[in-house]
């Protein structure tokens, strides 16, 4: 089920840590599903609160430029780790990382329409790793390599 998504991950990339737990986190929960202990199967309502997702949103934005662990949205959320990525991915219609690298790709944009940083710059003051790491996602979510997406502007 996870084989594609964990193939892809880059394990060793200390600012994967977000997916990585949601990875661990799911797989076991699926694994504790599957010995058919106490039937776990819902259907999912809800979601988070407004507040709480207001709550989450905003630290998201204000710290995206660090590492941001699970268990920090977690306990802004007042929830465990596994439920509020369900809960998230209930509002959002993304994991938590996948609106983490947003952000951080939104914030690049801006970065590279607006300012004369070099790209290894911009890439540190948007919270990732390197240049490599940024210019790999940067592709991914916009379809053209930072430098090249300074130069069309």
């Amino acid at each position: 089920m996870f084989r594609h998504q964990i193939n892809d991950t880059d394990w060793y990339d200390k600012h994967n840590i977000l997916a990585i737990e949601q990875f661990t986190d799911t797989i076991l929960v699926s694994v504790l599903q599957s010995l058919e202990l106490k039937n776990t199967r819902r259907i999912i309502t809800g979601g988070l609160s407004p507040k709480k997702a207001k709550q989450v949103t905003d630290f998201i934005h204000g710290n995206f430029s660090r590492q941001i662990l699970l268990s920090e949205l977690a306990d802004l959320a007042e929830l465990s780790e596994y439920h509020f990525c369900r809960m998230f991915k209930l509002n959002f219609a993304q994991t938590p990382q996948r609106y983490l690298m947003s952000i951080r790709i939104e914030y690049a944009k801006m970065a590279l329409e607006t300012s004369e940083h070099s790209l290894a710059q911009i890439a540190l003051l948007c919270g990732f790793a390197n240049q490599s790491h940024f210019g790999r996602n940067f592709k991914q979510h916009v379809g053209v390599t930072p430098s090249l997406y300074r130069r069309q502007i």
